[in-house]
């Protein structure tokens, strides 16, 4: 025969049900910090992206975001603003990255624009106004030296 009461029966089942809500509360805690370090994981991981994506919108003279990007013969890019400062600066004008000498007609990017325009809006910051910009049509002997400048560089 069992030693056990009925009162060290209901005893002994409440035991065990405070051991089950104890092992689930710890279950439920167990999730919980298993979420927050997937969350904080995940906001790491979209924050070095961001700066990833900050950094391919940089102009390359004043360092702020592209807007109105054109990309150089030199595959740098600078925004409309910095330049009609270069245009200004020196004749010809010259990348301010890699100091080449801007022969060619710069090409608007409306795709980094369209980067920059949305990176902006995601950070709350102000899109500023166009800049009315009008580059020369190179003369003729300055397109030949870039095009072989050109030719040449990528050999």
């Amino acid at each position: 025969m069992s030693s056990q009461t009925p009162a060290d029966s209901t005893n002994s089942i409440e035991n065990y049900e405070k051991l089950i809500r104890e092992r689930d509360e710890l279950n439920v805690q167990g999730r919980q910090e298993t979420q927050l370090k997937v969350v904080s994981d995940v906001q790491l991981r979209l924050n070095r992206s961001l700066q990833t994506v900050r950094q391919s919108l940089d102009c390359r003279k004043c360092h702020g975001l592209l807007f109105q990007p054109y990309g150089l013969v030199c595959e740098h890019s600078v925004c409309a603003r910095c330049l009609v400062e270069l245009k200004e600066e020196s004749n010809p004008p010259r990348c301010p990255k890699c100091y080449t000498e801007i022969l060619l007609p710069p090409i608007f990017s409306p795709h980094l624009h369209a980067m920059a325009v949305s990176y902006a809006a995601y950070k709350g910051d102000p899109i500023p106004p166009p800049v009315e910009f009008i580059w020369p049509e190179p003369k003729p002997e300055l397109i030949e030296k870039g095009i072989k400048r050109y030719a040449d560089e990528k050999r």
